[in-house]
């Protein structure tokens, strides 16, 4: 169907365009194409080596593709660095945590409010802000060693709300964490939805992709296998008997 005359038409906050990249002649990424609106996560999944890390490494910037194209909105930023996309509003998590250990919850966060990007509140606001949105408050004055890892992981997307991201791509959130942190973490996650940020979620938890997600991409050796809906996904035979496996029937079911 035809669009109607004068219609305009809006990019998505990222679009990734048939990009692929090797190593050594091996294709990590062959000609992968997905994209994920603002407001809206993107789960990516698929079994190990099937070029999920690549895929994420290539859009924030720390690989650099060998075809296709990254766009930020209406930015190409294919050939951009990786503190050039960071400006421009694409952060990325990586599986470990990144935080000063010796230092406390609050002075980590008064830190990262003292950043460029955090605007123009004053830093007292905005720590005060995190503590109350992340639910931190109870442990504003412990040490970040002594806080349970998945704590950390909730300190950590504090860090990275204080930038204001429009695109937020997140490497295994749930890695390590228990039952509870997820849940705690899931809420989390949710709130940069609700504000509007693009979200695009790597994670072995099939569970809390179905769950978050608005569309799933899943990969095989590189290549894209299917893009769908969670429901669409786990429906689709290839996807459950390839890649899910238990883990589908358990959150078809569950």
């Amino acid at each position: 169907m035809a669009e109607p005359a004068g219609a305009v038409r809006v990019r998505p906050a990222l679009l990734v365009d048939a990009v692929s990249k090797s190593f050594g002649g091996v294709n990590a990424l062959e000609s992968v194409s997905c994209h994920i609106e603002a407001g809206s996560t993107l789960g990516i999944i698929g079994p190990n080596g099937a070029g999920k890390s690549t895929l994420i490494n290539v859009v924030s910037g720390l690989y650099r593709p060998d075809r296709g194209r990254v766009l930020l909105g209406e930015d190409d930023v294919t050939t951009a660095s990786l503190d050039r996309r960071a400006r421009a509003g694409l952060v990325r998590t990586f599986q470990q945590t990144r935080l000063f250990h010796s230092m406390t919850v609050h002075e980590v966060l008064r830190v990262g409010a003292a950043a460029p990007r955090a605007g123009r509140e004053k830093t007292s606001e905005v720590v005060d802000g995190l503590l109350d949105l992340f639910d931190l408050g109870a442990y504003a004055y412990r040490l970040v060693a002594v806080l349970p890892y998945g704590l950390q992981k909730v300190l950590n997307l504090a860090l990275i709300a204080v930038s204001r991201p429009r695109v937020l791509l997140l490497d295994e959130p749930f890695a390590g964490v228990d039952a509870a942190d997820i849940e705690r973490l899931a809420g989390v996650i949710g709130r940069f939805k609700d504000e509007g940020v693009a979200v695009g979620l790597v994670e072995h938890n099939v569970r809390a992709v179905v769950d978050l997600s608005d569309r799933i991409i899943v990969l095989n050796s590189g290549a894209l296998l299917f893009e769908g809906t969670p429901a669409e996904t786990l429906g689709n035979d290839a996807v459950r008997e390839a890649y899910l496996g238990r883990g589908a029937t358990e959150a078809e079911h569950g």
